[in-house]
């Protein structure tokens, strides 16, 4: 086992896995967004549940749970 003294750490700790920078955060965020668009059957999903009213009644819930 490769352990470091408190305090001591080599200037750059190399990563176990290959990493890809993509750039700033913003990017990430950019980049997710266009893949979510190209996802067929999630964007189908987000169309559906935009029809759907934004509040629904007790009674609806208990509707759609079967309790009632």
């Amino acid at each position: 086992m490769n352990t470091l003294p408190f305090g001591k750490r080599p200037a750059r700790l190399e990563m176990p896995v290959p990493y890809v920078d993509r750039g700033s955060g913003a990017d990430d965020f950019a980049l997710e967004i266009e893949e979510t668009r190209k996802n067929e059957h999630m964007m189908a999903l987000l169309r559906k549940r935009a029809e759907d009213p934004a509040v629904i009644s007790l009674q609806e819930v208990k509707e759609r749970l079967g309790l009632k």
